[in-house]
């Protein structure tokens, strides 16, 4: 069958709970999948408002309840060790005591495989969410926190498998040696997701997108000997600061009460070059569902981003201020 199949590594701890009664992880293919999904929201959004449009593109690779997908996608880890994890590590020394629970390793490795129906080529939509869902987000449990994220380690492209010639300018093709490359990726990255100008948008879009009017990518420049370290200088520094302005609004970051749940419109990750670790945040602007929300400030997310640029020698390498 025609492939495409990655060698990954877990660069932090990834929490990722399955069908176990005793909430072991495991690796799902359904989680990536779903990931998937949401970045190809982000793609297309930048390009139309139409709901129904976009259903139409995301089933013409994803399936719907008319048609089947036209790519199965396969998840499998090696075997570990579980590790209970510090979920909220900047709290360690403090008279919090941090929330623990059973994670994959930091440098667990696994296999992601993208398997085509006979005959279709890989989808240049689906080279595009797999790579932005690669560079910028993660998943499982906060995987907004700079948790569950993974670095390339192999690529091995089945001889049978036909890619359309634009869809090999995805990052991964190219290795990361140094920080400094980061700063070019990204933004060579993002012409490559959206080759022409991105429609004009006044109002922020109904749904998260990486329209350059409505997001914003931070990438910190500061190196950090684990991924661990620069979370909880992340936190520390930035998000628990309270002689910062939006410490007190920290809602608008996402928050859990009652019914009320919602997820923050920050995604801060962290990615691995040789035996450093830095950072990016993304924030991609969009109204919140329930009209009964108080309305998220977004010059205090602004505020947010520059903190990070000027704590982590950050440089803002798409979009702008809101």
């Amino acid at each position: 069958m025609p492939s495409l199949k990655f060698k990954l590594e877990a660069v932090s701890p990834v929490f990722l709970n399955g069908a176990d009664p005793k909430g072991l992880p495991e690796f799902r293919a359904s989680s990536v999948r779903g990931q998937l999904r949401y970045w190809l929201r982000a793609i297309i959004g930048a390009d139309t408002s139409d709901l129904r449009q976009l259903h139409n593109r995301e089933s013409e690779i994803f399936g719907s309840t008319k048609n089947g997908s036209v790519v199965s996608v396969r998840f499998f880890g090696q075997d570990f060790q579980p590790s209970n994890t510090e979920m909220l590590p900047h709290r360690i020394g403090s008279d919090k005591n941090p929330s623990r629970a059973l994670s994959i390793p930091a440098g667990t490795s696994c296999d992601l495989s993208f398997v085509m129906r006979p005959g279709v080529e890989f989808p240049e939509l689906l080279s595009k969410a797999f790579s932005t869902w690669l560079l910028l987000g993660g998943i499982g449990k906060r995987s907004r926190r700079m948790f569950g994220g993974f670095r390339i380690v192999n690529v091995d492209r089945s001889p049978t498998l036909a890619i359309d010639s634009i869809a090999d300018r995805a990052w991964w093709t190219r290795q990361l040696k140094t920080p400094q490359s980061l700063l070019k990726l990204i933004p060579d990255h993002m012409g490559w997701l959206f080759p022409q100008s991105a429609i004009l948008v006044n109002t922020p879009p109904t749904f998260p997108t990486l329209h350059p009017q409505h997001s914003r990518i931070v990438v910190g420049m500061r190196p950090f000997d684990s991924a661990k370290a620069v979370n909880m200088a992340f936190f520390r520094e930035i998000l628990r600061n309270d002689a910062l302005p939006f410490r007190q609004n920290e809602q608008m970051f996402g928050y859990a009460k009652s019914q009320e749940r919602r997820a923050s419109p920050l995604i801060a990750q962290v990615k691995r070059i040789g035996n450093q670790f830095y950072p990016i945040w993304t924030v991609m602007r969009s109204p919140l569902v329930r009209p009964d929300h108080q309305p998220t400030d977004w010059k205090l997310v602004d505020a947010l981003l520059d903190e990070a640029e000027r704590q982590f020698d950050g440089t803002t390498v798409w979009g702008g201020k809101f």
